[in-house]
């Protein structure tokens, strides 16, 4: 799998239309006032014992994970920052001390690790974490801003019975009344399982572009209007959309361009919004269009609900190599019906 899931916050609204649940009644929501980054929009948590859960897909041995993360001031209460569960029970969380001067890691209030840094309100930090899950051998290698700033070993992160984790928390997992900021932009969780983004990716940022054109194969049925124009709203609509039963038809439009203009690509995500309308399988990939060359995504089993799903290539189709910045500029992306 490698590369599990990805959150900018930016092309949508409606929180659980990314993330599977939610604790708490507070405040919880993504708006472009959050974002680290100019023109983007991040994720705030309002109460201190609130998050949002999601589901990986995987019983990983090893999950990898990364975030921004900012505070607007010193906290009245120590507050999570993340933690990784098994099945809605926590393995392991990370705790931000309430005077910002250190992180801890934790299985079920038993203190595994502490460590001292100078975090400064107001300022964004990207914090990273790889985990191995062992009631024996555990280990938990943490990073700040790019820099390993612990490597500890021979612990037990394994709340449950099980060495694996299935699932990523940003806030906390349980309930809790404290008003205090937290902000989160550009997620990405990872296992070690294949050639790509196995390991720790750095700082990242996670850039969204959208449709702003019909691309070169147009074969799904719009509501109305042309292909692109129905795919193209930010957040998603159910009233405009593309359409199709036929195997294999693809849709693949223009896009707009990346803002960075130097750095490197770890990964394309196609997102798409879908829900399939028959009984039966139906399956959805996103498809990719570069020079003359085509591929697509990893595969995305539809419900009848609504959903964001996440297609991911690694490659470009054209050069079979690692995506470049003018390689995604150049690029069309859709989807493909493959069952």
């Amino acid at each position: 799998m490698a590369l599990l899931f990805a959150d900018g916050f930016d092309s949508y609204t409606t929180l659980l239309d990314k993330w599977d649940s939610r604790v708490g009644n507070g405040t919880i929501d993504i708006s472009a006032s959050y974002g680290r980054m100019a023109g983007s929009s991040g994720l705030r948590i309002q109460h201190h014992s609130e998050g949002v859960s999601k589901s990986l897909g995987v019983q990983a041995s090893t999950l990898i994970a990364g975030f921004a993360f900012k505070v607007p001031s010193v906290l009245s209460y120590a507050c999570a920052m993340c933690s990784f569960s098994d099945a809605g029970t926590r393995q392991i969380g990370l705790w931000i001390s309430s005077d910002l001067s250190t992180i801890a890691w934790d299985r079920n209030g038993t203190n595994l690790v502490s460590i001292a840094y100078p975090f400064s309100a107001a300022l964004w930090y990207y914090i990273e974490a790889k985990v191995v899950f062992s009631s024996t051998v555990g280990r938990i290698i943490t990073k700040i801003n790019n820099v390993e700033v612990d490597d500890t070993s021979s612990l037990d992160t394994a709340n449950t019975a099980n060495n694996y984790g299935t699932a990523f928390v940003l806030g906390s997992t349980s309930t809790g009344t404290y008003d205090q900021d937290r902000y989160f932009d550009d997620v990405y969780v990872c296992d070690t399982v294949g050639s790509y983004c196995n390991d720790f990716l750095n700082d990242r940022w996670i850039e969204t572009i959208y449709p702003t054109g019909a691309g070169t194969t147009t074969q799904w049925s719009p509501s109305a209007g042309a292909n692109w124009d129905c795919v193209e709203e930010h957040p998603p609509t159910t009233t405009e959309y593309v359409e199709t039963g036929v195997l294999n038809e693809i849709d693949t439009y223009a896009c707009g361009n990346l803002t960075s203009t130097s750095g490197d690509v770890a990964a394309v995500v196609i997102n798409h919004h879908s829900a399939k309308t028959t009984a039966g399988s139906r399956k959805v990939s996103g498809a990719i269009y570069s020079d003359t060359d085509s591929d697509v995504g990893t595969e995305n089993d539809l419900s009848t609900t609504y959903h964001n799903y996440q297609s991911v290539s690694y490659l470009d189709p054209h050069t079979a190599a690692a995506w470049t910045i003018a390689g995604v500029n150049a690029a069309e992306f859709g989807v493909k019906l493959t069952t």
